[in-house]
């Protein structure tokens, strides 16, 4: 998966306001309302043991290259947000210390950022996460929030990532997916 820079999303930021108010017809004889519910329909996933449902604006890669880790990624090239499920697939059962790897995300996102205790909320499910907040990575302020979810019998770890602007506008998408989060 590419990664997406700060840079990347201002870009998409600024060409979606650009358009906005471009008037948008659809194909000839297409009703654009009925397109736009259609696209509006989460859309079902299952892989790495989990089942969970993503808004049709974003899309879902799955990367098992790496014979000790494997990811989900959910994102998109016109919405904000990341979301990674990452399970190690060596021991999906192993411990996961949630503290020592908001401090691994911190030193590689932005030394300078800071760690405060948080919550994942995943379906009716409350865990302990941790946000790591920058100040500056690239151009703007950014936030990962990261939580270890045990769910069938494997750790998994998972990682929502915005740009602090672009929060409200991810939450939907976090929602989606962590909402419906579950063990196939």
């Amino acid at each position: 998966m590419p990664r997406r820079t700060p840079l990347t999303y201002a870009i998409a930021v600024a060409v979606l306001a650009a358009c906005h108010g471009c008037k948008n017809d659809g194909p000839s004889g297409q009703n654009p309302s009925a397109s736009s519910s259609a696209a509006a329909q989460p859309k079902p996933y299952a892989a790495l043991g989990l089942s969970f449902s993503y808004p049709a604006t974003y899309s879902v890669e799955l990367s098992t290259s790496n014979p000790e880790a494997h990811q989900i990624a959910v994102s998109s090239t016109t919405m904000p947000g990341v979301l990674t499920i990452r399970l190690n697939s060596v021991d999906p059962t192993a411990p996961i210390d949630l503290d020592k790897v908001a401090e691994t995300t911190r030193a590689t996102m932005d030394p300078a950022a800071t760690i405060d205790p948080t919550s994942m909320k995943v379906g009716t499910q409350p865990y302990d996460a941790r946000a790591i907040k920058s100040a500056s990575l690239g151009l703007v302020p950014v936030t990962d929030v990261v939580a270890v979810v045990p769910m069938g019998g494997r750790n998994y770890l998972i990682m929502l990532h915005a740009a602090n602007e672009d929060v409200a506008k991810a939450a939907t998408m976090f929602g989606t997916v962590l909402g419906s989060l579950k063990p196939q």
